[in-house]
Protein backbone atom coordinates (compact mmCIF):
# COMPACT_ATOMS: atom_id res chain seq x y z
CA UNK A 1 0.00 0.00 0.00
CA UNK A 2 2.45 2.41 1.14
CA UNK A 3 4.57 1.55 -2.38
CA UNK A 4 1.10 2.70 -4.43
CA UNK A 5 0.90 5.86 -2.23
CA UNK A 6 4.37 6.67 -3.26
CA UNK A 7 4.04 5.94 -7.04
CA UNK A 8 0.60 8.37 -7.00
CA UNK A 9 2.26 10.88 -5.13
CA UNK A 10 5.04 10.49 -7.34
CA UNK A 11 2.49 10.95 -10.49
CA UNK A 12 0.70 14.21 -9.18
CA UNK A 13 4.11 15.64 -8.26
CA UNK A 14 4.90 15.32 -12.33
CA UNK A 15 1.25 16.21 -13.68
CA UNK A 16 2.47 20.37 -13.05
CA UNK A 17 5.58 19.63 -14.99
CA UNK A 18 3.52 18.10 -17.82
CA UNK A 19 1.31 20.84 -17.09
CA UNK A 20 4.08 23.72 -17.51
CA UNK A 21 4.49 23.34 -21.29
CA UNK A 22 1.40 25.23 -21.80
CA UNK A 23 0.61 27.36 -25.06
CA UNK A 24 0.95 31.31 -24.96
CA UNK A 25 -2.56 32.86 -23.59
CA UNK A 26 -1.66 35.69 -26.10
CA UNK A 27 0.36 35.50 -29.48
CA UNK A 28 1.50 39.25 -30.57
CA UNK A 29 1.35 40.13 -34.63
CA UNK A 30 3.19 42.51 -36.24
CA UNK A 31 2.25 46.26 -35.67
CA UNK A 32 -0.65 47.50 -38.08
CA UNK A 33 -2.00 44.25 -38.87
CA UNK A 34 -5.41 43.77 -39.08
CA UNK A 35 -5.81 40.02 -38.67
CA UNK A 36 -9.27 38.76 -39.87
CA UNK A 37 -8.93 35.10 -40.55
CA UNK A 38 -7.03 32.05 -39.35
CA UNK A 39 -6.30 28.40 -40.20
CA UNK A 40 -3.60 26.14 -38.56
CA UNK A 41 -1.43 23.59 -40.72
CA UNK A 42 0.89 20.86 -40.02
CA UNK A 43 2.08 20.79 -36.45
CA UNK A 44 1.65 23.62 -34.25
CA UNK A 45 1.65 26.09 -37.08
CA UNK A 46 -0.66 28.72 -37.86
CA UNK A 47 -2.30 31.32 -40.15
CA UNK A 48 -3.26 34.54 -39.69
CA UNK A 49 -4.26 36.74 -42.64
CA UNK A 50 -4.38 40.77 -42.93
CA UNK A 51 -7.51 42.35 -43.88
CA UNK A 52 -5.61 45.69 -44.03
CA UNK A 53 -2.73 44.65 -46.98
CA UNK A 54 -2.94 40.55 -47.80
CA UNK A 55 -0.02 39.94 -45.92
CA UNK A 56 -0.06 36.64 -44.04
CA UNK A 57 1.99 35.48 -40.94
CA UNK A 58 2.84 31.89 -40.15
CA UNK A 59 3.29 31.36 -36.84
CA UNK A 60 3.39 28.82 -33.87
CA UNK A 61 0.99 27.86 -31.50
CA UNK A 62 3.21 26.60 -28.71
CA UNK A 63 6.24 29.06 -28.62
CA UNK A 64 4.11 32.18 -29.61
CA UNK A 65 6.55 32.53 -32.22
CA UNK A 66 6.61 33.81 -35.96
CA UNK A 67 7.27 35.71 -38.82
CA UNK A 68 5.72 37.46 -41.98
CA UNK A 69 5.38 34.24 -44.58
CA UNK A 70 3.45 36.97 -47.23
CA UNK A 71 4.62 40.05 -47.66
CA UNK A 72 1.81 42.33 -48.62
CA UNK A 73 0.11 42.99 -51.66
CA UNK A 74 -2.43 45.47 -51.74
CA UNK A 75 -5.60 43.20 -50.76
CA UNK A 76 -6.74 41.52 -48.19
CA UNK A 77 -6.00 37.67 -46.46
CA UNK A 78 -9.60 36.95 -44.91
CA UNK A 79 -10.81 33.22 -44.69
CA UNK A 80 -8.23 30.57 -45.26
CA UNK A 81 -7.27 26.83 -45.12
CA UNK A 82 -4.88 24.43 -45.55
CA UNK A 83 -5.89 21.42 -46.92
CA UNK A 84 -3.68 17.84 -47.20
CA UNK A 85 -1.18 19.15 -49.68
CA UNK A 86 -0.10 21.68 -47.59
CA UNK A 87 -1.36 24.19 -49.63
CA UNK A 88 -3.16 27.78 -47.99
CA UNK A 89 -6.33 28.71 -49.94
CA UNK A 90 -7.27 32.92 -49.20
CA UNK A 91 -9.87 34.61 -49.73
CA UNK A 92 -9.51 37.90 -50.70
CA UNK A 93 -12.56 40.09 -50.08
CA UNK A 94 -13.22 42.91 -52.37
CA UNK A 95 -10.60 42.37 -54.49
CA UNK A 96 -12.87 39.02 -55.51
CA UNK A 97 -9.67 37.19 -55.34
CA UNK A 98 -9.05 33.51 -54.06
CA UNK A 99 -5.07 32.73 -54.00
CA UNK A 100 -3.58 29.51 -53.46
CA UNK A 101 -0.10 29.54 -51.63
CA UNK A 102 2.26 26.80 -50.69
CA UNK A 103 1.92 26.79 -46.81
CA UNK A 104 5.41 26.30 -45.99
CA UNK A 105 7.08 28.93 -47.94
CA UNK A 106 4.42 31.04 -49.16
CA UNK A 107 4.86 31.11 -52.72
CA UNK A 108 1.89 32.56 -54.68
CA UNK A 109 0.84 29.14 -56.66
CA UNK A 110 -2.29 30.57 -57.92
CA UNK A 111 -4.24 33.99 -57.67
CA UNK A 112 -7.58 33.07 -59.52
CA UNK A 113 -10.26 36.34 -59.96
CA UNK A 114 -13.23 34.69 -59.50
CA UNK A 115 -15.67 38.15 -59.16
CA UNK A 116 -15.79 41.33 -59.99
CA UNK A 117 -17.23 44.43 -58.14
CA UNK A 118 -18.82 44.88 -55.79
CA UNK A 119 -17.68 41.29 -54.28
CA UNK A 120 -16.82 40.05 -51.02
CA UNK A 121 -15.05 37.49 -51.25
CA UNK A 122 -14.30 36.13 -46.84
CA UNK A 123 -14.22 32.53 -46.55
CA UNK A 124 -13.33 29.11 -47.79
CA UNK A 125 -13.84 25.40 -47.00
CA UNK A 126 -11.32 23.05 -48.55
CA UNK A 127 -12.86 19.19 -49.84
CA UNK A 128 -10.91 16.21 -51.71
CA UNK A 129 -12.26 17.76 -54.54
CA UNK A 130 -12.60 21.42 -54.53
CA UNK A 131 -11.88 24.63 -52.70
CA UNK A 132 -15.23 26.64 -52.23
CA UNK A 133 -15.09 30.39 -51.40
CA UNK A 134 -18.15 32.76 -49.90
CA UNK A 135 -19.41 35.71 -51.77
CA UNK A 136 -21.07 37.91 -48.75
CA UNK A 137 -21.99 40.43 -51.35
CA UNK A 138 -23.51 38.57 -54.08
CA UNK A 139 -24.85 35.32 -52.06
CA UNK A 140 -23.26 32.69 -53.67
CA UNK A 141 -20.29 30.59 -53.69
CA UNK A 142 -17.01 29.88 -56.25
CA UNK A 143 -15.82 26.57 -56.51
CA UNK A 144 -12.30 26.14 -57.39
CA UNK A 145 -11.44 22.30 -58.49
CA UNK A 146 -8.55 20.59 -57.20
CA UNK A 147 -6.73 18.62 -59.54
CA UNK A 148 -3.95 17.47 -58.34
CA UNK A 149 -1.92 17.65 -61.57
CA UNK A 150 1.95 19.28 -61.71
CA UNK A 151 3.13 21.61 -58.97
CA UNK A 152 0.09 20.93 -56.61
CA UNK A 153 -1.81 24.10 -58.38
CA UNK A 154 -5.58 24.03 -57.80
CA UNK A 155 -7.17 25.11 -61.19
CA UNK A 156 -10.40 27.01 -61.62
CA UNK A 157 -13.68 25.17 -62.07
CA UNK A 158 -15.25 25.78 -65.32
CA UNK A 159 -17.87 28.23 -65.38
CA UNK A 160 -16.79 29.54 -61.48
CA UNK A 161 -17.26 33.48 -61.28
CA UNK A 162 -19.52 33.71 -63.94
CA UNK A 163 -23.21 32.51 -61.85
Amino acid sequence: MRRILTIALLLCLAAPAAAGERYPETIPLPNGWQPEGIATGKGDSFYAGSRATGAIYKGNLKSGRGDVLVKPWGGASLGMKVDDENRLFVAGGGTGTASVYKASSGKLLERYTVATAPTFVNDVIVTDRAAYFTDSQKRQLYVLDLGRGARGRARRAAGAGSR
